[in-house]
């Protein structure tokens, strides 16, 4: 009975549509931000969409609260990279 149904397979996402899901993200967040930007992100944390989302709203919170928008050098400093 186990096998009886449907059933999908999930795939791990691709690096492209990782940064294309951080961009949309920040869209959502009101933020836009690069590519290089969205490569650099993803190139450097774990690939799942869950701590990418995790790593995107400690940046988001950090930039709110310093009043800064999020660079290459702005995510270099808050997360240590």
């Amino acid at each position: 009975r186990i096998n009886w149904g449907l059933s999908f397979q999930v795939k791990p996402l691709e690096d492209s549509q990782l940064r294309e899901a951080l961009k949309e993200k920040a869209y959502r967040h009101g933020l836009k931000i690069s590519d290089d930007l969205a490569r650099f992100v993803v190139d450097r944390c774990p690939r799942d969409i869950g701590s990418l989302f995790e790593v995107f709203e400690k940046l988001d919170q950090a930039s709110l609260m310093e009043q800064r928008k999020i660079t290459i050098p702005f995510v270099k400093k808050i997360m240590g990279w």
